[in-house]
């Protein structure tokens, strides 16, 4: 099968020695807490490859959770930080569970790494 991504065209092999080029869990625990809280966690990552990635940009699919990768170019065998902050004060009368997808891409916008990261929002008492 093939994609074609930004003009790009891949092969879904391709696409999953990409990804399994990184150890990332499939999903990340954020924890509990207030709406008028935040929430910071550092994501180890690990290029287990053969080959240097270089990640152009991580999107999340909720505004509330950024997404920063320390360093951007990682190179065979080492490690980086994906480092999320989550801020539930943009809609501070949400209350409940979320689980937020985050995907980092390289420079021909095929995913690298892909991860859910769960939080629990509650009303502080």
């Amino acid at each position: 099968m093939l994609y074609l991504i930004t003009n790009h065209i891949v092969t879904q092999r391709h696409l999953l020695a990409a990804q399994e080029s990184f150890c990332v869990p499939p999903h990340i625990e954020l924890g509990s807490i207030t709406s008028h809280e935040k929430i910071k966690y550092t994501l180890k990552l690990f290029n287990n490859s053969n080959r240097s990635y270089f990640i152009s940009h991580v999107v999340t699919s909720c505004h509330c959770l950024e997404a920063v990768v320390h360093p951007s170019l990682i190179k065979a065998h080492n490690n980086a930080s994906l480092e999320l902050t989550f801020d539930p004060s943009e809609d501070p009368d949400f209350v409940g569970k979320l689980s937020i997808t985050v995907t980092a891409f390289d420079v021909n916008s095929l995913v690298l790494f892909q991860t859910c990261a769960d939080v629990i929002v509650f009303k502080k008492q």
